[in-house]
């Protein structure tokens, strides 16, 4: 899913007939037990791994 997601976003968008593109990190994280907050941490932790890493783009961590 993470993957679809970012390159959905990374498709050229056409801006006054030039293609435009963006980036994203995206980073994705599971809980079976914990608080949202843990959850929250855990899901930016993974988006600055991938920031850092750039070989994978979307990967889901535990």
């Amino acid at each position: 899913m993470a993957a679809r997601l970012r390159f959905a976003i990374i498709a050229p968008i056409p801006i006054e007939g030039r293609p435009v593109r963006i980036d994203a990190s995206v980073g994705a994280a599971t809980a079976t037990e914990g608080t949202l907050d843990a959850l929250l941490r855990a899901a930016d932790a993974a988006m600055y791994r991938e920031k850092l890493a750039r070989r994978h783009p979307a990967r889901v961590t535990a």
